[in-house]
């Protein structure tokens, strides 16, 4: 049994500490607001029996002027916050950092996508990033803001 729990133990550190390493890529950060890479650059593709990490920057703006039909609404941006990630493949998650993944307005942050590819689930994956936004003007009132879905994570066998 202790031969077992000691290469798990030491696999689950590696895999812990891989994820939570993340930093906005400085390119990124430089060219303004948005999440990066965006959809034509995408990210890496992930190979099985290999570790996989995929670093996405995000870049929130200080404020935003919107339509609203009847004239311009100037907004100042509290955050964005990603709430969840839907369908990664099997045996990925995802970290950010701040580690909330609570992006505060006029800041940048990142999110990493991270995990070990199994044989048996190769194939394009589109994990989707819900995100939801609060604004100044409605404190503590979040409202759907961007669904993140052009991304793809390709699982290829190593080979």
């Amino acid at each position: 049994m202790k031969k077992i729990f000691i290469p798990l133990f030491l696999l689950a550190n590696i895999i812990l500490s891989h994820a939570q390493n993340c930093t906005p890529d400085p390119q990124y950060v430089a060219q303004g607001p948005g999440v990066y890479p965006d959809s034509i650059v995408g990210l890496p593709p992930a190979y099985t029996c290999q570790f996989y990490s995929a670093v996405i920057t995000v870049v929130v703006p200080y404020d935003t002027v919107n339509d609203l039909g009847n004239g311009h609404f100037y907004t100042i941006i509290d955050s964005a916050v990603l709430v969840s990630v839907d369908d990664l493949p099997p045996n990925f998650s995802y970290s950010c950092e701040p580690p909330s993944c609570n992006f505060p307005g006029g800041t940048a942050g990142c999110i990493v996508l991270f995990g070990l590819p199994d044989p048996v689930d190769t194939g394009e994956y589109i994990p989707v990033g819900n995100v939801f936004g609060y604004i100044d003007a409605f404190p503590g009132i979040g409202f759907p803001f961007a669904k993140i879905d052009y991304y793809i994570i390709d699982i290829n066998l190593d080979g």
